[in-house]
C-alpha cells in the first residue's frame, strides 16, 4: 500500500499517534486530538530514501541529480514547480509556495528570491520539463548533494553488513517469503472492569517481514537511521547508571511490540502458520560519522514492557473515545 494511501486512511490510530497520548512521554488527550505538526525537515529524506532503496526498490528510485538546493530552499522550488504545472500564475505560485514550504513567508525579498533562484533555477526547469521523472513510473526521490552522498554511504553500509544481509538474502533450497512495507489493520476490542466494551481501529505499516521456512523463523525487522553514534541506539548501563538510548527515547520498543501483535495475528489467523520462532530486529545505520550499521535484536524484556504500555495506551484511548477527551483519565481504572 503506498504511503499516500496508508497515511490518508481516516478513523484508525497508529503507534506514532498513540505516543501523543502517553503521559510518560509528555503526551496528553489534547496532543492526541491535535495530531502531528511536522515542519519540513530535510534530514528525514535520508531515512525515507534508505527505506525506499532497501525495502521498495520497485516503487522508488533515488535520482543521481545533484542540483537540488539544500534545506527548505529545495522544498520551496519543488512546490513552486508543482503549482506552476497546475496552472497557477508564476508570481502567485511564488507566494503560495513560500507559505507551503514555510520559506521566508511574507519576507521573500528580491535579494532572497534572486539567491534561491540562482541555486534552484536548473532544478525548477527539470521539474517543469519532467526530465527527472522515471520512465518506469517509479517515484523519484531527489536529494541535495550532501544528503545524497550521506544516503549512498548509509545504503552501502547496510549492503555490506553481513548480519543484515543474512536475514534479507534468499535461501538456497526453501525460498523465503518477503513482505516489505506491509500494512496491517485490526479492530481491537477493549473491555473495562464494569463490562463496557469499545472497538479501537488500529493500523501499522511494517518495514520488513521475512518468513524463513527452513529455520521456521519469522523475522520482524525495522529499519532505522540515527544521527547519533550507533553505540547509543540501545539503552546501556555504565558505572551503575542506566542511560537512555535512542530505542527508549523514541519508544521504538513499543512500536515493534504493537507491530508484533498485528503480525502474529496475521500469520496465525490469516496465513494459518502457527509454528514459528519470532525474532524482532532493528536494522540501524548512522547518518553521521563512519555510517556504521548493525542489527539489534529486541529481547523479550523489551517486548513485554512494550506490549504492556501499548495495551495501556489503547485502553486510555478507548476510555477517552467513550467519555470525552476533555475528561481526565481516572487512576481508578485498571488497565
Amino acid at each position: 500500500m503506498p504511503d499516500s494511501e496508508y497515511f490518508g486512511l481516516k478513523g484508525y490510530t497508529s503507534i506514532s499517534r498513540l505516543k501523543l497520548l502517553d503521559p510518560r512521554r509528555g503526551g496528553s488527550p489534547q496532543k492526541y486530538q491535535e495530531g502531528f505538526s511536522y515542519g519540513y525537515n530535510e534530514s528525514l529524506l535520508c531515512g525515507t530514501a534508505v527505506h525506499a532503496h532497501i525495502l521498495s526498490p520497485d516503487e522508488y528510485i533515488i535520482s543521481d541529480y545533484e542540483g537540488k538546493p539544500a534545506g527548505k530552499g529545495g522544498f520551496f522550488i519543488e512546490k513552486l514547480a508543482e503549482l506552476v504545472k497546475s496552472g497557477m500564475d508564476f508570481e502567485q505560485a511564488k507566494e503560495r509556495a513560500s507559505e507551503i514550504a514555510d520559506y521566508y513567508v511574507g519576507k521573500l525579498s528580491e535579494k532572497r528570491w534572486n539567491d534561491i533562484w540562482s541555486k534552484g533555477e536548473d532544478y525548477y526547469n527539470k521539474l517543469i520539463s519532467g526530465e527527472l521523472e522515471d520512465p518506469r513510473g517509479r517515484e523519484v526521490l531527489v536529494l541535495s548533494k550532501k544528503l545524497l552522498e550521506t544516503t549512498h554511504q548509509c545504503i552501502n553500509s547496510i549492503n555490506r553488513n553481513f548480519s543484515i544481509q543474512s536475514i534479507l538474502k534468499e535461501n538456497l533450497f526453501e525460498p523465503k517469503q518477503f513482505y516489505n512495507e506491509i500494512a496491517l489493520f485490526s479492530n481491537i476490542e477493549v473491555t473495562f472492569p464494569d463490562g463496557t466494551t469499545h472497538i479501537v481501529p488500529f493500523k501499522g505499516k511494517l518495514d520488513s517481514v521475512v518468513w524463513d521456512p527452513e529455520k521456521e523463523t519469522l523475522y520482524l525487522n525495522d529499519v532505522k537511521t540515527t544521527s547519533k553514534q550507533i553505540e547509543y541506539f540501545m539503552d546501556h548501563v555504565h558505572d551503575g547508571v542506566c542511560y537512555e538510548g535512542v530505542l527508549s527515547h523514541h519508544w521504538y520498543y513499543g512500536q515493534l511490540a504493537g507491530y508484533q501483535i498485528l503480525l502474529q495475528k496475521y500469520f496465525q489467523e490469516v496465513l494459518g502458520i502457527k509454528k514459528y520462532n519470532l525474532q524482532t530486529n532493528f536494522f540501524v545505520v548512522e547518518t553521521t560519522g563512519e555510517h556504521k550499521s548493525d542489527v539489534f535484536r529486541l529481547n523479550n524484556s523489551y517486548i513485554n514492557v512494550g506490549m504492556k504500555e501499548f495495551k495501556e495506551l489503547i485502553c486510555r484511548l478507548a476510555w477517552h473515545q467513550i467519555y470525552g477527551f476533555d475528561k481526565e483519565f481516572p487512576e481508578s481504572v485498571q488497565v
